[in-house]
């Protein structure tokens, strides 16, 4: 193993530990004690996007079932991340498949759009902008895990 795929492989590490824990511990949270305020963010995201309300025992509903899809993706990329170190098998396979690559998109656009729920849930800017911000690894961390997933698959397919 090169250098350079030796960085790209520690660099996922990273991103896929943080992915895991941060997927964990919202779904964690969604399941359990913090599901209220999960609720309100989706209640109140509803309304002021799509202009409708949404009761609060379906989105309890949906908080619980948006909190185990988290965990079973944390327990993917956990997995993928184990996979990195791996001289074969599933799990070498799946640290760089389209499988991953998809999962780590997704991440993308979950992180980015659940940060943003703190701003739309209150229907102002400011200051709830800084929550958005404070919440950025959210969807850093798996933004580097889609670019380095991506860049060691391009790698491969070169040897």
């Amino acid at each position: 193993m090169s250098k350079t795929d030796n960085l790209y492989r520690n660099i996922a590490a990273v991103a896929g530990v943080g992915t895991a824990m941060t997927f964990l511990g919202h779904g964690m949270w969604a399941v359990v004690e913090k599901s209220p305020k999960f609720v309100q963010l989706l209640t109140g995201s509803y309304e002021n996007i799509f202009g409708s309300t949404l009761s609060d025992a379906t989105a309890t509903n949906w908080v619980q079932f948006i909190g185990k899809i988290d965990i079973t993706l944390a327990i993917i990329f956990a997995l993928a991340t184990v996979g990195l170190f791996m001289s074969g098998g599933r799990l070498k396979s799946l640290s760089t498949s389209r499988l991953l690559v998809g999962l780590y998109a997704w991440g993308v656009f979950w992180g980015f759009a659940t940060a943003l729920s703190r701003v739309t849930a209150a229907d102002t800017w400011y200051p709830e902008i800084w929550d958005w911000v404070e919440r950025a690894p959210n969807f850093a961390l798996p933004l580097i895990g889609l670019i380095i997933v991506l860049q060691l698959r391009k790698e491969r397919q070169k040897s």
